[in-house]
């Protein structure tokens, strides 16, 4: 027979194993990505300053041009992540952070390709993308605003986003015939016994519940009289009783 202490020990060392092992995992993997990062982020910015310092951009003005490209992307990528990780899907729903993430991954790029380029069609472009960017980012941050006031004020959002669900039932009166309808559409057992037992309350208060939505006739309408005595028929033949 197995030692107890032993076990847990054995069950104690694989776990630390495993953790060890997952941590050397992942450090495999994002030191990498991060490294690359980092070098992506340092060449991205020499390609964009070098790019405004050839069209014309004063020295501090091009060593400032690469913030507002790489600044615009981080904006839109924050706000995409934020809007997926609280279930807001749709294109009309997306298409300004997602419209301003690709405008800034197209700059990027363009940056990096054209850096030693320089031209007099190029120099008006390197002039406004900072106004560009900066209006971006400000669309952005009222996207967000609304979309945050829309999260917390179901009330606000457009009415293809709103549920037309009922509400769900509350008392036992409201859900006992739902309950009811839901069994017998399954073919089970769905009188007031089985009832009782699946709402674990007294067969009293399911008969209640379920006669609470019954209409009831009133007294004395629409009821068959009860049959009177039978009378003999009389020699004659009639009903009639003659005396």
């Amino acid at each position: 027979m197995k030692n107890p202490s032993e076990a847990t020990a054995r069950t104690d060392s694989t776990r630390s194993g495993s953790r060890w092992q997952d941590l050397a995992t992942a450090a495999g993997i994002f030191l990498p990505v991060i490294a690359i990062a980092l070098i992506v982020v340092a060449s991205s910015y020499y390609h964009e300053f070098e790019l405004a310092w050839h069209n014309g951009q004063p020295r501090w003005v091009a060593k400032a041009v690469p913030f507002t490209v790489d600044g615009l992307v981080l904006a839109a990528g924050i706000a995409v992540t934020w809007a997926l990780s609280n279930g807001i899907r749709g294109w009309k729903r997306l298409i300004r952070p997602v419209g301003a993430l690709a405008v800034g991954a197209l700059a990027t790029l363009a940056a990096n390709l054209f850096s030693a380029l320089s031209g007099s069609w190029l120099r008006p472009a390197v002039s406004v993308w900072a106004g560009v960017a900066a209006l971006l980012v400000g669309d952005i941050g009222m996207w967000w605003i609304s979309e945050r006031r829309a999260l917390a004020d179901p009330g606000s959002r457009p009415a293809a986003a709103r549920c037309s669900c009922p509400p769900p039932p509350v008392t036992l009166a409201e859900a006992a015939p739902l309950a009811r309808a839901e069994l017998k559409a399954r073919g089970e057992k769905h009188g007031e016994p089985e009832l009782a037992d699946r709402f674990e309350t007294t067969r009293y208060k399911i008969h209640a519940a379920l006669s609470a939505l019954t209409p009831q006739t009133p007294a004395g309408i629409g009821e068959t009289p009860p049959p009177g005595p039978s009378v003999p028929a009389g020699l004659n033949g009639s009903g009639s009783h003659v005396d």
